[in-house]
């Protein structure tokens, strides 16, 4: 009877190891971060075809210079990641070798950084009161804001604030807006920000296996309103 047990839990162990040691499909997601300021910071994600976080792989990204970065596991958020310094435009591909896979993987990401500021050329009420001429704005008429396209897949949000708090956020693909009349206060001070993000990819990883994205914003534009 003992021979028997043992026999079975020996099957199931080499069940349990044949299954985990024959992973031919492995989910790689990368997320790629830049901004103006700062190193791009890397991230990928690694699992077998169970949803199981593979450990232990090797990862190195290559941007378009060839200069090579090797990423570190971390333990706790269950990727792989890297800060580095990123070219401003080009391809960074990704070597993964692991024991899990019959041969090792190559991803190409494409990436691009946003080298400058959204620049404001429009700042006006309807009334032609022009915020760059130094005038304060007719709360009760329609705004109009305008800035320099950044290129394709750009996506600009436009912030009005105060000191305590964002009281109008609008995001878009076109490099202008027009705030409705009446939106903000009469007799009051606030101030303008335009965040712009190149994107590229997929946020939520369902279209693509990866996101790549730069984002630069201005700095605060005081204005008054009358």
């Amino acid at each position: 009877m003992k021979k028997k047990i043992c026999s079975i839990f020996l099957l199931m162990f080499v069940i349990i190891s044949c299954k985990q040691g024959n992973v031919k499909k492995v989910n790689a997601r990368v997320f790629i971060e830049s901004n103006k300021n700062s190193e791009s910071i890397i991230k990928v994600f690694l699992e077998d075809i169970y949803g199981n976080t593979l450990t232990g792989a090797k990862i190195i990204c290559v941007d378009k210079n060839n200069r090579a970065s090797l990423l570190d596991f971390d333990a706790l958020k269950y990727y792989y990641w890297a800060e580095t310094e990123l070219p401003s435009f080009g391809n960074v591909k990704f070597y993964i070798k692991s024991n899990a896979l019959n041969k090792s993987l190559l991803l190409t990401i494409p990436h691009e950084k946003i080298i400058s500021k959204p620049k404001l050329i429009v700042f006006q009420d309807s009334d032609a009161k022009s915020v760059l001429k130094g005038e304060n704005l007719s709360a009760q008429k329609e705004i109009q804001i305008a800035w320099e396209s950044m290129g394709d897949n750009c996506v600009y949000t436009v912030e009005i604030k105060t000191s305590l708090s964002t009281v109008y956020s609008y995001a878009s693909t076109a490099s202008n807006i027009i705030i409705p009349a009446n939106t903000l206060k009469t007799n009051k001070n606030y101030y303008l920000v335009i965040t712009a993000q190149k994107y590229s990819g997929d946020p939520l990883f369902e279209r693509f296996n990866y996101y790549s994205f730069s984002s630069t914003q201005t700095g605060g534009i005081n204005f008054g309103t009358q």
